[in-house]
């Protein structure tokens, strides 16, 4: 995961959240992107890119999302509705870091960009230890699911880890999809200079 502030999506400055899976063996290796560009303050998504390149499946996918006219389109199909302030996958990962995070708290949000992705819920389990390769961290266990396919939808109890401080560093990431399971572990943090903490 990385966060990089400096950019601009249609002269609005952004930050791009950038996500990278990559792992397996041999002729089942993964090697997937997802790339966000949203508003610092809001977290409302103006664009939001997948690289799929999966066993048996590849897939490039661009949405562009207009918060403020209300729409969003990938490329090569016709403008939908979206919801008020619209998040996607990434934008939405960071934002929850936000929330004022408790074990036996439930969230329900209604902000994922297409609207038969709501509610997205996100529960907070428990505190908990993780060791992971970067070190051993206090955390927080939670359970995010949202009403569509992917890493977060309900068929895959994906299970989330962050730390149990103001940072709310990801630590850990558990998922499992129709044919697979992904296991993300922190191995460093770099803060480059320019990036928010």
């Amino acid at each position: 995961m990385q966060l990089l502030a400096g950019d601009t999506i249609r002269g609005r400055p952004t930050w791009r959240g950038i996500l990278v899976v990559s792992g397996g063996f041999w002729k089942f290796s993964v090697h997937d992107s997802t790339v966000s560009w949203f508003d610092p303050g809001t977290f409302n998504s103006y664009r939001f890119a997948q690289e799929i390149r999966d066993p048996g499946y590849r897939a490039s996918r661009l949405t562009e999302i207009y918060p403020e006219r209300g729409m969003f389109h990938r490329r090569g199909d016709p403008e939908k509705p979206t919801v008020a302030d619209p998040m996607d996958d990434v934008s939405l990962l960071y934002f929850a870091r936000t929330l004022p995070l408790e074990p036996g708290q439930c969230y329900e949000l209604r902000r994922y960009f297409r609207p038969e992705g709501n509610p997205v819920v996100i529960r907070v389990v428990k505190r908990d230890t993780v060791k992971v390769p970067a070190g051993r961290f206090p955390a927080l266990l939670l359970q995010p699911e949202i009403t569509t396919s992917g890493m977060f939808s309900k068929d895959g109890h994906a299970e989330l880890w962050v730390s149990d401080d103001s940072a709310r560093v990801v630590l850990q990431l558990k998922t499992k999809l129709s044919r697979w399971s992904i296991n993300l572990y922190l191995d460093k943090i770099e803060r480059p200079a320019g990036t928010p903490p």
